[in-house]
């Protein structure tokens, strides 16, 4: 068993809204999917599913994503604006 990675059951996923929502708010899921192809909502998905226990893999994921979106905040941008706009593209 992988210890750096913590074990959600299927109750505390539900009961932390993580993916269904009990009200017509979004999910904390749909409230972070800011990916732009299928295959980001699905890693993102599965981290969201798999958490890391560790301090230092979740200190280490949060400094590359604050690396990243420096070095990018246009995208960061760009993601959040177009995130109720299912029918835009982006096109580089």
């Amino acid at each position: 068993m992988n210890t750096d990675i913590l074990v959600l059951d299927q109750h505390t996923i539900k009961d932390l809204e993580i993916f269904t929502p009990d009200s017509a708010e979004e999910s904390l899921f749909q409230f972070c999917n800011l990916t732009t192809s299928a295959g980001g909502a699905d890693v993102l998905r599965r981290r969201m599913e798999h958490p890391w226990s560790s301090v230092a893999l979740i200190l280490n994921t949060s400094a590359s994503h604050r690396f990243y979106h420096r070095a990018t905040p246009s995208l960061f941008i760009d993601a959040l604006c177009l995130r109720d706009k299912p029918n835009l593209y982006l096109l580089a």
